[in-house]
């Protein structure tokens, strides 16, 4: 792998006329295309380039190579030249095994009676736990970094959830909203997606699970109308399920509920406990779905392809609604033929009657994750592909290449099950007037 300092190195004696600020985008540039390319980075630059004093066009040339289909499909692209900052001290060691259970359990006073923390002590004796005021006060004294993030498995935090029970999906200004609503029973992860918005987002030291889910049902009882609700958006709906048994409760009061729609959301075939409950027609469990290939390089620790379609075919056999997520569609050279073996896989597997949905979002990110993965998974291919600033400022493929993708996937998906809801995840207006024509959510 590449050196950042070497390459900052050779920016700085070979154009020495230049500015910081234009020295960071040089190196930027030659530093994603060696790295894209697996090529030398002195041989990104021809010698007439290198002998070229005019800033504007070197930086021309290195776009070009950098972003040859962008400036293809875009009029006047905005890209992002952030200073490249890479240390090694904050890689995430894959090779490690899935932390199953936490080292130890942090509970707050306020809960230490409460029925989880009475579960934890008899099912897991062997994990120490620590009684603390409050984890707000355990954050203010232990400062964090990428390398606290990198341990969180580590520590459970047991707490009493005061205020964020039920949130609006964070999506994007400008965007057209599906109308999620998220149950907020727990944040932080095990599994290790290179793509993680919780890594640019989370300032935790560990996993946080609320003990008081009673409270959780008493700001539910006040909704009276039709409502999407969901726990999968600050971690795994299932990934815990063996630690909390949450499911079982959350199913036996949305039961009671027809109005509400819960949706599970996993990366994981922990359903054990799903199975032993009693189905629902209110109660939906969905899949995030990726090729097994980026699955491998993207997507650490969770279960596999086949791991994910066989447990919801147990979740479909068992009784319950089905659903799916392609997010984030990944592009690379042979995305149309992995993805369409997916979708296939579906449409051959899975009762037409029984799916409830399926969702498509192109990968994007915030500049700043984009910065947090370069440290965490500098070797991340995910990074190669061709992101420019989109309608919300988040990195983004070009609008056109988007749209193309999604239009094979809906006309795949459409050509197995034409009833099927299908939308489109965090994307704009006009997104959706390109797509309008089969999808579930009309803008």
């Amino acid at each position: 792998m590449t050196s950042v300092d070497e390459v900052k190195n050779y920016i700085a004696s070979e154009f020495p006329q230049f500015g910081v600020n234009k020295q960071h985008e040089m190196v930027r540039l030659i530093y994603e295309i060696a790295k894209r390319e697996n090529c030398p980075f002195k041989d990104v630059l021809t010698q007439e380039k290198k002998d070229d004093r005019d800033y504007e066009k070197v930086k021309t040339f290195l776009l070009k190579r950098r972003f040859p289909l962008t400036l293809k499909l875009e009029k006047n692209p905005r890209f992002s030249m952030t200073a490249l900052n890479v240390s090694s001290e904050n890689e995430r060691d894959v090779e490690q095994q899935l932390a199953i259970l936490p080292k130890i359990f942090y509970i707050e006073e306020a809960v230490k009676n409460f029925d989880l923390t009475k579960r934890l002590k008899n099912n897991y004796p062997q994990i120490p736990q620590i009684i603390i005021k409050s984890y707000k006060d355990y954050n203010k004294l232990h400062p964090f970094n990428l390398q606290e993030y990198n341990k969180r498995t580590d520590k459970m935090f047991i707490i009493k959830e005061n205020y964020a029970f039920l949130l609006n999906c964070p999506c994007t200004s400008g965007r057209v909203s599906c109308g999620y609503n998220i149950l907020n029973v727990g944040s932080g992860c095990s599994f290790e997606c290179v793509y993680c918005f919780l890594q640019s987002y989370s300032n935790s030291h560990g996993v946080t699970i609320p003990a008081n889910i009673d409270d959780f049902f008493a700001v539910l009882d006040g909704i009276d109308v039709p409502t999407r609700i969901g726990t999968g958006q600050f971690t795994d709906s299932l990934i815990f399920d063996h630690i909390t048994g949450y499911s079982k409760k959350l199913i036996g009061y949305f039961r009671h509920e027809p109005h509400l729609t819960l949706e599970f959301k996993t990366k994981s075939d922990n359903i054990r406990n799903i199975i032993e409950a009693e189905p629902a027609r209110n109660i939906v469990i969905s899949w995030s779905l990726n090729p097994q290939n980026l699955i491998d390089g993207a997507e650490y620790f969770t279960a596999s392809l086949e791991q994910r379609l066989n447990a919801a075919l147990a979740c479909q056999k068992a009784g319950y609604h089905i659903g799916f997520h392609f997010d984030p569609i990944i592009f690379h050279e042979q995305w149309e033929s992995e993805y369409k073996d997916v979708i296939d896989r579906i449409g051959d597997t899975f009762a037409p009657e029984t799916l409830s949905l399926i969702s498509l979002g192109c990968l994007r990110m915030m500049p700043k994750q984009k910065q947090v993965i370069e440290n965490r998974f500098p070797d991340a291919s995910i990074l190669d592909g061709e992101f420019i600033l989109g309608y919300d400022d988040k990195l983004r493929y070009p609008f056109e290449l988007r749209a193309d993708i999604y239009q094979k996937m809906v006309k795949w998906i459409r050509s197995r099950n034409r009833e099927v809801t299908v939308y489109l995840c965090m994307e704009s207006p006009d997104m959706y007037k390109r797509i309008a024509g089969d999808l579930s959510y009309r803008f």
